[in-house]
């Protein structure tokens, strides 16, 4: 337990150092996810009205492709579910709430999870209001997190929360991209140009944002355009698919 705190410790203050004493959140994210020997790294973003947005993520997998079905069985989510039970940051176990039989049993499990081979959850929380959330959520197989790994991450949390609210204060406002995004295939750039699209930016402001140029935002929209049936850009900002409305 010493050695591994002991570890963490230097890295957090060798991070907090490299970033003038305010270190990125997706920075953050990947220091516990290797820590902890994390499969699967996600920070996201989740409103009043459900609907989730990554803000950070560091994997060695590609868990795009399969967003629809967690979407579709985060409802079974053991430790989303005993956050939303006891409002407590955290961290919760998955093991807290549910044995790993009964986890595997689930269809979070089968259809999602067992894809990337992870067995073991664990994640924190900063509530920001009611049913609104960031969340840090680790995953792996094999042995369950420990005590002091618990400990560990129950130490990030304040270092999540001054990160978190800090860099993205203005995500809590603004658009979110519909929940039909991954399931009509869109990739993440252009969720992004969507979202931006939602909110009123023109091409130019999107190309400065996103660091791209403007004839690449243009071929995004088009692709959005395609992918969600829309006919043309005021039909995009307006569109409301018949599987969002819950």
């Amino acid at each position: 337990m010493a050695l591994l705190i002991s570890e963490f410790q230097r890295s957090l203050f060798e991070l907090y150092m490299e970033s003038d004493l305010r270190p990125s959140p997706d920075a953050i994210a990947r220091l516990v996810g290797k820590v902890l020997r994390s499969r699967l790294t996600v920070m996201g973003y989740r409103n009043r009205e459900g609907i989730h947005q990554t803000l950070a993520e560091a994997n060695e997998v590609n868990i795009a492709r399969l967003e629809p079905v967690y979407e579709s069985l985060v409802h079974e989510h053991p430790v989303r579910n005993r956050f939303r039970l006891t409002g407590a940051p955290g961290p919760h176990l998955m093991s807290d709430a549910i044995s790993l039989g009964g986890f595997k049993s689930t269809g979070l499990y089968h259809d999602y999870f067992r894809h990337f081979g992870v067995t073991r959850l664990a994640a924190i929380y900063v509530p920001l209001a009611a049913r609104e959330y960031v969340s840090l959520g680790v995953s792996r197989d094999g042995a369950d997190f420990s005590d002091e790994e618990r400990l560990l991450l129950g130490m990030v949390q304040p270092h999540l929360a001054r990160s978190a609210t800090r860099r993205w204060p203005s995500v809590w406002r603004r658009p979110l991209v519909p929940r039909c995004a991954g399931r009509v295939g869109l990739t993440r750039r252009e969720e992004e140009v969507w979202r931006g699209l939602l909110a009123g930016r023109n091409d130019a402001a999107l190309a400065a944002e996103l660091g791209i140029s403007v004839a690449t935002v243009k071929k995004h929209v088009t692709q959005v355009l395609i992918k969600v049936g829309a006919s043309n850009r005021r039909a995009l900002a307006e569109k409301k698919p018949p599987h969002d409305r819950r």
